[in-house]
Formats: structure tokens, sequence, C-alpha cells
């Protein structure tokens, strides 16, 4: 399978339901997965995983330091990188497909949002400081 294959998404629930299988026509996938419902459609594979994605994407919120730590030491980070700019990891966990939870330090701030798990360190860092959350002023509020 790759990117391209066909696969059967429904519409109304936002779900990849199935490939289509080696030799078998459209037509027969659908009729084949009909008591999904009516609402089925045929995509590449690539665009039904992105579609099924997206409601999982998130804007950065501000967390506090302690938020940040704890999602850091609960389970071993994947692609923890620390650079002059700031410092992100990824939960090894995903929400959803390639969608998991980002952690982004910059400066003494601390933020999470959640992405493809392939996003680079330098576009978490450029998320969060073009987000709105970066760019409000902090409140009296211990965050």
């Amino acid at each position: 399978m790759d990117a391209t294959t066909p696969a059967v998404f429904c519409l109304t629930t936002n779900r990849l339901i199935d490939v289509v299988r080696r030799g078998e026509a459209a037509a027969t996938a659908l009729n084949r997965l009909q008591s999904y419902g009516s609402d089925l459609t045929i995509l590449p594979l690539a665009e039904a995983q992105a579609r099924y994605e997206v409601p999982f994407k998130t804007e950065p919120v501000e967390i506090a330091e302690d938020a940040w730590h704890e999602a850091l030491c609960v389970l071993p980070p994947h692609d923890w990188r620390n650079t002059a700019a700031g410092e992100s990891f990824k939960s090894p966990e995903h929400i959803a497909g390639a969608v998991t939870a980002i952690y982004v330090r910059i400066n003494e701030r601390h933020f999470t949002f959640c992405d493809d798990v392939q996003t680079a360190h330098a576009d978490c860092l450029r998320r969060v400081a073009q987000s709105p959350a970066f760019r409000e002023q902090r409140g009296t509020q211990d965050r």
C-alpha cells in the first residue's frame, strides 16, 4: 500500500473504513462496505488519512511549567530537540493516525498543541511563536 492506494472513506463519520482490495473495482468495494452507510466515497489513502486527522489537530495553548515537565517525564519523549530558539518534544503515544501531542518551550513559556508527529522542531517553534497564545501577554495568574 502507498499514498495513492484507493481507500473507502465515510463522509458522515469522517472515518477511513477500508482500502480497496487489489483487483477490486471501486463500486464493488463500496457495495461490500455498504453496512457502514451510504455516504461512502473513494479517496487516495493519504487524503483519507489527512481528512481523518484534521479534527484532532489543535492550536497552541500555554500550559504551566509543571504540566510541561510532567509530559516530558511520563513517557520517553519522541524527537526531543533543544536549540537556542527553544525546546520541543512529542508524545510517543499518538492521538489519531500520525497526530500526537507536541510540547514547546520558548524562553520560560511552555505550550502544547496536537499535530503530525513528523512536524519539524523549527516548524513547532514557528507555529507557537506565531500563535495567538504566544502573542497574548501573560496574566497575573500563575500559569
